[in-house]
C-alpha cells in the first residue's frame, strides 16, 4: 500500500492546507470580518492532499491504479485524516476551556455520527481526487489523425 502513495506526503499535505485555511479565516476575520465557509475546512484539505498524490503518482511515471486499488489507497488516506483529525479534536478540547463543557452537552450518537458522515465524505473525496489527480497530469495524447 505503500508504495502506491506517499501516506507521509499526504498526511503533511493535509496539515498544511488545513494551518492555511485557519491562518486565511483568522486573516479574513481580523481585516474585512469576513468569515470563510464552514464546510471549507472539513473538505478542502482532503481534495487537496489526494490530488496532490495522484499527481505525484502520474509525474512519477507510475501506472494508473486499478479501481479495487484506489478505494484500497483511498481507505488507508481517510484512516489518516481520522487520526488527524482525532488529534486534533483532542488538543482543541484541551485547550479551549469552554470548548470541553460544549461537547459533553452533546449527545454522543450526534458525535459519532458527524464523525461517520464526516469519514464517509473524506473517503469519498479521497477517492475521487486521487485518480482526478492522476489524470490532470498524465501526458496529452496527440489526437488519431485518421490515418492509419
Amino acid at each position: 500500500m505503500n508504495q502506491l502513495v506517499n501516506l507521509k506526503r499526504f498526511a503533511v499535505t493535509y496539515v498544511t492546507v488545513t494551518l492555511a485555511l485557519v491562518l486565511l479565516g483568522l486573516a479574513l476575520q481580523a481585516g474585512a470580518s469576513v468569515s470563510l465557509p464552514s464546510g471549507l475546512g472539513s473538505v478542502l484539505p482532503t481534495m487537496m492532499a489526494a490530488m496532490r498524490e495522484g499527481q505525484k503518482r502520474a509525474q512519477a511515471g507510475d501506472p494508473i491504479l486499478t479501481n479495487k486499488q484506489a478505494w484500497a489507497v483511498a481507505r488507508v488516506m481517510t484512516v489518516v485524516v481520522a487520526v488527524i483529525t482525532i488529534a486534533t479534536e483532542y488538543v482543541m478540547v484541551q485547550l479551549t476551556p469552554g470548548l470541553s463543557q460544549v461537547m459533553s452537552m452533546m449527545p454522543p450518537m450526534l458525535i459519532v455520527g458527524s464523525m461517520v458522515f464526516f469519514l464517509l465524505v473524506s473517503l469519498v473525496l479521497n477517492r475521487f481526487f486521487l485518480m482526478f489527480g492522476y489524470r490532470s497530469h498524465q501526458p496529452k495524447q496527440a489526437p488519431n489523425s485518421g490515418a492509419e
